[in-house]
């Protein structure tokens, strides 16, 4: 079987800048910002266009709204991640 054709000369390649990725994290007042916009949150689908507008996936938020429940707003603090 055929190899298939390069674009790309050696040239071309040696000025493609990688940027490695990066894990997003929140500062406490950012997410209970974020947990207040989701309990606003009524009509169906307006959590959903929320988190895509933020940028963020269903899971940090289930996470930060466990740690407000538990221990307050003290406890956006406490976590590392997200």
């Amino acid at each position: 079987m055929p190899k298939p054709a390069i674009s790309a000369t050696r040239a071309e390649a040696s000025n493609v800048v990688i940027v490695p990725a990066r894990r997003r994290s929140s500062i406490p007042a950012e997410k209970f910002r974020i947990q207040r916009a989701a309990d606003a949150c009524l009509a169906r689908g307006d959590i959903e266009a929320m988190l895509r507008h933020e940028g963020i996936f269903n899971s940090p938020l289930s996470m930060w709204s466990k740690a407000l429940a538990q221990h307050g707003v003290e406890g956006f603090v406490r976590q590392s991640t997200f």
